[in-house]
């Protein structure tokens, strides 16, 4: 029994060593150059993603250490090509700052679009490497001893970048539509990297045809901002430098665009604006004398502009009148080039950047579309055009539902329609202000305003009516009850006329017993007269106008200052118009 009990030991130790062999090379992460374990920090290591070990945990698994914490900047060099083809090394300048020399790393990105070619660690002490069986997620154990700096190289391409995964931009691109002209290289392409600690800087890196132009921007409601280093050109190439102490989720727009530069002086602020339009554009230089007027004109209405940059990017691929802004000068709007959604979003950098209104921005919005709305009422004054007619049909949107501001401020995100913010919170909030504007008139209305925006970093409806009450000295409460805290709208009747030795009378009301100043237009073939009339909520307002001749029509709020119900009718042959 003994030989073959000895040949059976034998055979089984050959297996185990087996065994153990081929655990070992199953747990190595790469071929010959790279030795997970034991490696001495200070020499490179090169891993190969394909030949990583599976890990059995998911992203949420990878706990962070609290005794483990590291400073670190990043690097992305990427090389692209017009057919959408990219290739790029990510580098991750690791500082430990913390009480620990173990460091844990997550490297996510999308697998199959992305490849990563190899991982090359500098200056760490790598311990293990695995990855997600979905192999979308690369996690590193490492030493690096305290107060030491390491290095982390990430080599990885993608045959075509696709369009998509815009963070908070995907809502305004055209169905993810690709253009022949320009390319949008989204933050999955720059990947994203999880370790405890802080990132202090970001630098990009873009090459790209000589005939292209581009910039960053940041996806996360452009928190961050990305300022320009510099353009090289060479070898038939070009490469644009971009930094950002703020940002770390970065989007490209790329293509056949062209720079327009203007520097403009507010009262000896220096502020440089920046567009990025597309090339086929017309009227460029048009483009940025609209940008510096909207300008011009909110700093003379709401004080100072916030920064001393503005950057437009133009895009192709954002659907027709569809834009977002960004709190750090930055605004991206579509190539419709709408100058009327361009002002709505430069008044952002006031009413959302400078100071906030309501929990959830809802009341900025209302404010951006008030100054879209005045400054188009002022444009078209200065050119002696008409505007009731674009008043009218925003003070119609505003009566499609019935629902007051206040109620929908509070439910802004929860349970309103897109049909329902866009009527009351856009359209019948920027009605309302102007109705403030002309009750208290334009001297105290923006001075108010000014004294808003100093004074406010998250204000309420109770904030605004409390300035505007200590500015004018008037007690607004009735103003605030009616048009913010009720649904209805004034729905004024005209009765009662007469007209005898050249006196027009008449009585007013409002069905809805809303009390209101409202100005009254009475044309005659002769002459216009206007006149300022308090129409009682309860009781009817009597009116007298002594003119010469019998008028023509009577008209009531004749430039849409108010919400209201329009009808027209004749009263002993004369028009009455509820304008």
């Amino acid at each position: 029994m003994g030989k073959p009990r000895a040949i059976f030991l034998a055979a089984i130790s050959i297996l185990f060593l087996i065994l153990v062999l081929i655990l070992a090379l199953n747990f190595s992460p790469s071929n010959k150059e790279s030795n997970v374990g034991n490696i001495e920090a200070g020499k490179e290591i090169v891993l190969y993603p394909s030949k990583l070990n599976t890990s059995l945990n998911t992203s949420s698994d990878f706990k962070l250490s609290n005794e483990s914490t590291f400073e670190a900047s990043l690097k992305v060099e990427m090389f692209v090509n017009e057919n959408r083809s990219m290739n790029a090394t990510k580098t991750i300048f690791l500082k430990n700052v913390g009480k620990s020399d173990k460091g844990l790393l997550a490297i996510y990105y999308l697998y199959p679009a992305i490849k990563i070619d190899k991982i090359v660690l500098k200056g760490i002490k790598l311990e293990n490497a695995s990855t997600t069986r979905g192999k979308d997620v690369v996690f590193l154990v490492f030493e690096l001893p305290i107060g030491e700096t390491g290095k982390v190289e990430i080599h990885y391409e993608s045959p075509t970048v696709l369009f998509r995964d815009f963070g908070w931009f995907t809502s305004i691109f055209r169905n993810y539509t690709v253009n022949d002209k320009q390319t949008e290289i989204s933050p999955i392409y720059f990947l994203d990297e999880r370790f405890n600690g802080t990132t202090s800087n970001y630098t990009i890196l873009l090459n790209i045809p000589p005939a292209w132009n581009g910039t960053i921007l940041d996806s996360r409601r452009m928190e961050g901002y990305w300022s320009s280093m510099g353009v090289e050109e060479g070898g038939g190439r070009k490469v644009l430098a971009f930094a950002s102490n703020s940002s770390k989720s970065p989007f490209a727009i790329l293509g056949l665009f062209d720079w327009v530069t203007s520097d403009i002086d507010f009262n000896g602020k220096q502020v440089r604006i920046t567009l990025l339009l597309p090339r086929e554009l017309e009227g460029k230089n048009e483009v940025i004398k609209t940008v510096e007027d909207i300008l011009r004109t909110y700093s003379e209405w709401y004080g100072e502009y916030p920064f001393s940059f503005l950057q437009i990017v133009v895009s192709r691929t954002v659907a027709p009148h569809a834009g977002m802004n960004g709190i750090y000068g930055v605004v991206l709007i579509s190539d419709t080039f709408d100058e009327w959604l361009l002002s709505h979003e430069l008044a952002h950098f006031w009413f959302g950047s400078k100071a906030r209104f309501g929990k959830m921005f809802e009341i900025d919005e209302s404010l951006a579309s008030y100054s879209s709305v005045n400054y188009f009422v002022q444009l078209s004054q200065k050119k002696g055009e008409p505007f009731a007619h674009s008043l009218d049909f925003l003070e119609n949107q505003s009566l499609k539902y019935n629902i007051s501001l206040r109620k929908a401020y509070s439910t802004y995100t929860k349970s309103l329609t897109w049909d329902e913010i866009y009527a009351i919170i856009y359209r019948k909030g920027a009605m309302v202000f102007r109705s403030l504007q002309f009750v208290v008139g334009d001297e105290m209305f923006f001075k108010s305003m000014k004294e808003l925006l100093k004074e406010c970093r998250a204000c309420g409806l109770n904030d605004i009516q409390e300035v505007f009450e200590r500015i004018s000295g008037e007690d607004l409460n009735w103003f605030f009850e009616e048009w913010f805290n009720s649904p209805k709208a004034p729905n004024w009747v005209v009765d009662n006329l007469s007209f005898e030795n050249h006196s027009l009378s008449f009585e007013i009301w409002d069905e809805n017993d809303l009390k209101m100043p409202v100005e009254i237009e009475v044309i005659t073939p002769a002459e216009v007269i206007s006149e300022l009339v308090w129409v009682d909520g309860v009781n009817k307002t009597h009116v007298t106008f002594n003119i010469e001749k019998k008028p023509e029509r009577i008209v009531i709020d004749p430039n849409e200052w108010m919400v209201n119900w329009n009808r027209k009718y004749s009263l002993g042959g004369i028009e009455i118009v509820i304008n």
